[in-house]
Order: structure tokens, then C-alpha cells, then sequence
């Protein structure tokens, strides 16, 4: 399926990409690998490495590395300049999309996530911080923004806020769990700018859904038709689910898939993200705090993760998926991704080869001004009292962007690091 954004680029559809990183792709990738044929002699007085040194001092200087991370994707290509930053160990490109929570408070209770538990309350990140931060984003190169939380639906000024990064040349995608997602509340979104809206949707079972996000289906349902209406009266607009893949509902994923292309007569795309457990050892050495001594989360664990004998079975579901997509369902999953996600699941393991782009591409931004460059790892540093681009620039960014891409960190399979990163894997072993 194809799409057309805002720069009038054709690219496949992938709501995590929100249409904007085909603003770079260009013929200029071809012709870079046809240059690479063509060897240049290189003078004895200016070694290669000190060349690079030197050059890395130039992109680390905010201003100029800002403009020239924004120069680079447009003469080689976004593809190739990316691929480039995590061999290089710099970033040669603009992150192009940030995830924004909003808020912390949440209305689903969903049994997987520790967040719905605390149900925070007076946690939203203020007006006046968020027309900071969008301008910063824009200023760093950013093209797309994600609003979460929590739920950001229970905000009342969210079309506000939608209108807030709009008006900083943002794409809007707001990430719900459909609760308070009616026709209206949708209409009033996409007329305030958002360009996508992306339900959490694990099963079209009550019982299977009422069991992971512990709210009712109804509501869940209503929200479902409330895309499918929306992407009929407002053509630029489109909608997706995301399904958390889990011990629950696992068998019934090609069946849902095909459900949701018959229910939405296939307006809506589907991905598909394995489950995490919300803490591991890993997870706890990060953070420094021992979730996995939490008598819940070894429940948690026990409910919907999985074990290596269902390995075979859940390939089995993969090529089932695979299959779906190649005659025409839209699910948005890249067979790569799909193919990593039973070892994932039972093992923890991803495949050979792999790296992670995702701190090269993406950030996350915190209800209190928090920044991550992953929104599973600890903050690189609060933007309260110090700019988003000083911080983005800064020495600990830069470590934390070095450990993701050696997967140094706890390691996952999510769809913001890992199905953004699926152009650059460079020889992955998925078994396949």
C-alpha cells in the first residue's frame, strides 16, 4: 500500500515512520553504492582518521552539526546516512520522529503495563513546556511527533496541543487506548491536524481482551469504528491498531488480522509488537530498581510470556501472518520483524547481525522534561533547564546512542527501534 506525505514522496506505509523519513530517500543511494566501485587516491600528509577526527569535531558543534546533519540524508540518502552514523558511531542524520507523553495518567488497567497501576493524576506536561519542545524537535530536524503517555485522550486541551505542534511544521500521530475515543473526539483530532491515530487492540475476543487491558471491549470496539469512519470522510487521514502479541492471544493472530481487513474493508493497518515483560535482571541493572522481585511481575510474566517449547508454533503463526500480508491484509510488519518475533519471545533473543538505529532516529520526551533515547532505558537528562539540541549534542547522548547500537542495552523487539531500523539491518540471520 502506498501513501503519499507531506513532501509528495511516495513510501509503504508504516505508522512508526508517520509517512515522514521518505522526505530523504532519494536515487542519490543508488548512486553512492555505484561510486563505491571508484577508489580515490588519498595523500600520505591526511590520513583517513585524522580526516574523521576532525570531522566529528565539526558535527558536534550544535549549530553546525544540525545543519549538516539535515545536508547529508539529502545529498546521499537518509538510508545511507544512517547506516553510516552507527558505523561511524555519529550521527550523520536528524532524528525524524520523537514519542511525547503527554500525560502519565491512564484509563485502561492493562495487566502487562505498570504504568495503568499507579494512576497518576495531575501528571501532564504543561502547554507552555510543549510549545518549547516542539520548537526544539523542529529545530533538531524532527519531522513527526507521537503524543502518548498514559492516555493522552484524557486531556482535554489535546487539540490543542495537536494544533500546538502543527503549527511548528510537526506530524501528528496520537497513540490511544481507545477508551475515550468516540467519532467526535476523532473528528476533533484530525481537524486540529493529527494525521494517524493508533489503537491498542490485542484481540477482538471480549474475554482475551478484557484479560491484557482489563477495561471492557465495548469501548475498545467503538473506538475501532470510529477509525474506519474517519479514514472514509477525511482522505489524508488514516488509522492503525497495534495488537501486543502474548501467551493470551497468540494462536488467534491470523484470524484477528483477517478480521480487522473485513471489519475496516482494509483501511486500517495492523502491526504487530511482542510482548516485553515489564522487568528483567537486565532491566534492573539499568535502572537500578529490582522490579523483578515484585511478587506481580513474575505473576505478570507467568500469564503472558512464554516459554521455548512454543517456539515452532509461533514461526508456524509468523508464516501464517507473511502469508496474510502477501495476499493483500494490511498488516505493516516487516517480514523480517515478523520472523525475529518467535525467538524473541521464547528466548530473548534477536537475530545475528542486529543493530539498533533507534537513537539515531527517535527519542522520548516525558511528562516531567524528562529525555531518553529510548523510552525503556533510563533519562539521558532533563531539557527543565537545558536545551533539547545542548542535551541531543552532548557526550552522554552520544554513549547512549554507542550502547543501543551494540545492543549493550537490555534489548527488545519494539516497533519504534526495531521495525524503523528495518532498512539498515545489514546481514541478519532471522532463520529464514
Amino acid at each position: 500500500m502506498e501513501r503519499k506525505n507531506l513532501y509528495n514522496v511516495h513510501y509503504p506505509s508504516n505508522w512508526f515512520f508517520a509517512g515522514l523519513k521518505a522526505k530523504y530517500y532519494s536515487a542519490a543511494l543508488d548512486r553512492l553504492q555505484g561510486a563505491r566501485k571508484i577508489q580515490t587516491p588519498v595523500s600520505s600528509h591526511f590520513a583517513p582518521s585524522s580526516l574523521w577526527f576532525w570531522a566529528k569535531q565539526l558535527l558536534n558543534r550544535k549549530t553546525l552539526g544540525i545543519k549538516l546533519n539535515n545536508a547529508i540524508p539529502k545529498t546521499i540518502g537518509y538510508e545511507t546516512a544512517l547506516r553510516w552514523s552507527g558505523r561511524l558511531r555519529t550521527h550523520l542524520v536528524p532524528p525524524l520522529s520523537a514519542n511525547i507523553n503527554v500525560t502519565m495518567y491512564c484509563n485502561s488497567r492493562c495487566s502487562y503495563c505498570l504504568i495503568g497501576r499507579k494512576r497518576e493524576a495531575n501528571s501532564e506536561i504543561s502547554q507552555d513546556h510543549l510549545e518549547r519542545v516542539f520548537f526544539e524537535l523542529k529545530e533538531l530536524g524532527v519531522c513527526s511527533v507521537s503524543l502518548g503517555g498514559g492516555e493522552p485522550l484524557t486531556r482535554r486541551d489535546l487539540d490543542e496541543v495537536v494544533s500546538l505542534a502543527r503549527e511548528k511544521g510537526l506530524a501528528v500521530t496520537v497513540l490511544t487506548g481507545g477508551m475515550a475515543l468516540t467519532e467526535d473526539r476523532a473528528v476533533r483530532l484530525i481537524q486540529a491536524g493529527t494525521e494517524c491515530i493508533v489503537l491498542s487492540l490485542d484481540s477482538l475476543d471480549s474475554d482475551i481482551y478484557k484479560r491484557q487491558r482489563g477495561v471492557p471491549f465495548r469501548s475498545a470496539y467503538r473506538a475501532l469504528l470510529a477509525l474506519v469512519a474517519s479514514s472514509k470522510n477525511f482522505p489524508g487521514f488514516w488509522g492503525a491498531v497495534t495488537c501486543v502479541v502474548t501467551r493470551q492471544n497468540w494462536k488467534h493472530l491470523p484470524e484477528f488480522a483477517k478480521a480487522i481487513s473485513v471489519l475496516t474493508d482494509g483501511r486500517i493497518a495492523i502491526h504487530f509488537q511482542p510482548y516485553h515483560s515489564p522487568a528483567s535482571k537486565k532491566m534492573a541493572k539499568w535502572w537500578g530498581r529490582d522490579w523483578a522481585s515484585l511478587p506481580e511481575v513474575e505473576s505478570i510474566d507467568m500469564e503472558f510470556g512464554f516459554d521455548e517449547s512454543l517456539k515452532e508454533p509461533i514461526e508456524e503463526v509468523m508464516e501464517r501472518l507473511i502469508y496474510l500480508k502477501e495476499g493483500g491484509v494490511l498488516i505493516d510488519n516487516s517480514d523480517t520483524f515478523l520472523r525475529a518475533m518467535p525467538e524473541f519471545l521464547t528466548l530473548g533473543k534477536l537475530p545475528s547481525g542486529w543493530h539498533c538505529y533507534g537513537g539515531y532516529m527517535n527519542l522520548s520526551i516525558s511528562n516531567t522534561m524528562e529525555v531518553q533515547s529510548c523510552w525503556r532505558l533510563p533519562p539521558v537528562g532533563d531539557i527543565s533547564n537545558r536545551s533539547l539540541i545542548d542535551l541531543y549534542y552532548s557526550s552522554e547522548y552520544k554513549r547512549r546512542r554507542d550502547q543501543m547500537y551494540k545492543l549493550e542495552c537490555p534489548g527488545c523487539l519494539l516497533l519504534c527501534s526495531h521495525e524503523e531500523s528495518r532498512w539498515h539491518q545489514q546481514g541478519v540471520d532471522t532463520g529464514a
